[in-house]
Parts: C-alpha cells; structure tokens; sequence
C-alpha cells in the first residue's frame, strides 16, 4: 500500500516536472502570461490616439474654406496643423509611431502617411516653411468604424523570443469578432505588429 502511494507521488511529481517543462518550453517570451496581457493592453491603448492621427480625423489644423476645398476638383489639399497639436513634425509622428509599432509595420503606415502611393496621397507633409500639413481631403475612418477591444478575453497563442501572437475580442460594427494580434520584439521593447483599428 506505502508503496503504491509513493508510485503516485512519483508520478505526479514527474507529470509536474514535465508540463512546468513544456510550459516553460512554450512561453519563450521571458515574459510571464499577465505580462504579455498588460503588454498588450498598454500597447493596444496607446495605438488609438495614433491610429485616430493616421486613420481617423488627424491632427487638428488651422482653419480654412470647407466649402472651397469640397467644391475642388483637386484630390488633395493640405492645411497646416494648428500650433496646439501634440505633434509638429514628421519626424516627431515618427517617433512617437515607433514606440508603439514595430518596424515591420511602420514601413506600409509611413508610406500612407508620409510617401503617398499611386492609390492615395500622401495624409502629412512639411510645407516649404518646415511646417507640418494635412490632407484635408483625404477619406478618414468616423468613430463608429473603430474597433473595441475586450481586453478580459486575451490569449496567448504563441509566445516566442522575437514574436507574441494573441488572440483577442473585439467589437466592430455591432458584431464580436476574435482578432489576431502580433507582437514583435526590437532592441528595446516589444512592439505592435499588426493593426489595432
């Protein structure tokens, strides 16, 4: 009978050893699993006030004539950004992009915002005088376009020593939708690698 209970014993201390060791083989984030959540929360929750700046209504600018700027058959106007916005320069959107998003994903959002493809113009530029303007004209997401997220329903699906992926919910549209998220590590900190928006 002692001994029978010590076989148990053995075994459950082995089934121990063995799951904290897959487990742990798992999680090669150096992250703990609340971690990794908070992480993704913060991140997620600092991306919004960015993606309203790329995607949504943008920095605020001076004012200007919004009738003649509808009636203009031009496809792009830009209008200088009022003194009282958060940012000045394109390089100081950059900044403040890059301490959110990873550099995977800035390439294509710097593009948008910056370069301006064959499809769209430009959303930002710095005018002869150095100062940062807007495209007015360019089409913008509305509020009810944003997604919520449901950050009590994150989980860890993959947690690498480069790379986190997260499953999440989010409410768009009216409709609940489960959503993967990215995560990438850089030199100093990990980064969102996929859109929030």
């Amino acid at each position: 009978m002692k001994s029978k209970k010590l076989l148990i014993r053995i075994g459950v201390l082995l089934l121990t050893v063995s799951l904290s060791l897959f487990l742990g083989a798992c999680n090669q984030s150096g992250l703990s699993e609340t971690e990794i959540k908070e992480m993704v929360q913060r991140l997620i929750s600092e991306a919004g006030p960015l993606n309203a700046i790329f995607f949504g209504e943008g920095l605020p600018v001076e004012d200007y004539d919004k009738e003649a700027v509808e009636n203009s058959v031009v496809a792009f106007q830009y209008v200088p950004v009022r003194a009282d916005a958060p940012y000045q320069s394109i390089e100081s959107l950059k900044e403040a992009a890059s301490q959110v998003f990873a550099q995977s994903y800035l390439v294509n959002l710097y593009e948008n915002a910056f370069e301006g493809t064959e499809e769209i113009y430009r959303r930002y530029a710095e005018d002869s005088e150095g100062r940062l303007t807007r495209n007015v004209k360019q089409t913008v997401k509305t509020t009810d376009e944003w997604t919520e997220w449901n950050f009590d329903t994150i989980k860890i699906k993959a947690a690498k020593s480069t790379l986190i992926i997260v499953e999440i919910d989010g409410v768009f549209a009216g409709r609940t939708e489960t959503e993967e998220i990215m995560l990438e590590k850089e030199k100093d900190g990990w980064r969102l690698a996929s859109p929030t928006y």
